[in-house]
């Protein structure tokens, strides 16, 4: 004879009990909530943290290329430098001057093609002599369309001074925080840096 009560019993493997229920219902909505803002927010992120990144290069440059590196021109440079200092407490109009000491250095693509050869001869006396030849010829590599070659490396110009003329600068301490600005952002010695105050500061 089959016991009803075993026959119905389904098997399980946590027991939870009935006080417990409004418990464990909150911790799956918590769950499926988390879930469904994770799913949200990789689905919004992704494609402009993208865009942003792109952004920053120029738009001949490879973003698939690791090596490759936006690299100012002077004049942008400058620029750059023109903002940052002016925004330091105490300082008005800023004009910035740099000098560099070579431009900027361009390394491209190119397929190098290496032959070599061995050569024995006989001397005189019978011996044998052997004479290795190695002859190299590089070829640059061309972009779509043979039109420019591929530029693999860009290094920044070096810098060999600046010249920072800026409204305030007559004041010691902001004379020493341009200073100390202009050094840590171009990672040059104190002499080449040199500070005047601008007329009208």
């Amino acid at each position: 004879m089959v016991n009803k009560e075993n026959k119905n019993k389904v098997p399980t493997i946590f027991k939870i009990t009935k006080d417990q229920w409004p418990f464990v219902f909150k911790l799956l909505t918590i769950a499926f909530v988390g879930i469904v803002i994770l799913n949200f927010a990789n689905f919004f992120s992704g494609p402009k943290a993208a865009d942003s990144q792109a952004s920053l290069l120029p738009k001949n440059q490879d973003t698939g290329n690791d090596q490759l590196v936006y690299v100012p021109d002077s004049n942008t440079l400058e620029s750059q430098l023109e903002n940052i200092l002016s925004e330091i407490d105490g300082v008005g109009d800023v004009s910035v001057s740099l000098v560099f000491a070579e431009g900027p250095t361009k390394e491209y693509a190119v397929n190098v093609n290496t032959t070599a050869r061995e050569i024995q001869e006989k001397d005189q006396s019978g011996g044998i002599r052997t004479t290795n030849e190695k002859t190299e010829n590089g070829q640059m590599v061309m972009g779509e369309g043979n039109a420019q070659p591929v530029l693999v490396k860009e290094s920044m110009p070096k810098i060999q001074g600046i010249l920072i003329v800026a409204q305030g600068a007559e004041n010691p301490l902001v004379k020493e925080e341009l200073f100390q600005a202009a050094k840590t952002l171009l990672q040059i010695p104190a002499h080449r840096i040199t500070i005047c105050s601008k007329k009208g500061g």
